[in-house]
């Protein structure tokens, strides 16, 4: 009677304390190099490159990965996400859209944009 209990919270413990963050494969076709690096700095994804959209696909299809990012032109992108489970896609899309807005937020930083844009003195003016 007593061990009964026991063997269920020793359980549920063992439920409830399982790493349950999930690993998104993402499958690249022509990224560029910056946009890698931000993908590459998220904790839950793992990139794999393919030579075409037709190899991605047919990876995602044998479900060997997540999800497909191609880029198609200088500022163009298309994805296609396996939506196998509801958490890998939702991770996947808040990845690209966080890669996406810190490249911006790069490239308005380097070209000195990105102070200006915003209304803030730069650093040199500042007394």
């Amino acid at each position: 009677m007593f061990v009964a209990p026991l063997v269920i919270l020793v359980l549920l413990n063992y439920v409830f304390s399982l790493n349950t963050s999930p690993i998104v494969k993402m499958g690249t076709v022509g990224i560029d190099s910056a946009l890698k690096q931000e993908l590459k700095s998220s904790d839950h994804l793992q990139i794999q490159a393919y030579a075409n959209y037709d190899q991605a696909q047919a990876a995602l299809r044998d479900q060997k990965i997540d999800t497909v990012l191609q880029q198609e032109g200088p500022k163009r992108y298309r994805s296609l996400y396996a939506n196998t489970n509801t958490s890998k896609t939702a991770l996947a899309k808040t990845a690209i859209k966080t890669a996406f807005a810190n490249q911006q937020k790069a490239t308005f930083e380097n070209r000195g944009e990105f102070g200006s844009a915003i209304g803030v003195k730069s650093a040199s003016k500042l007394s």
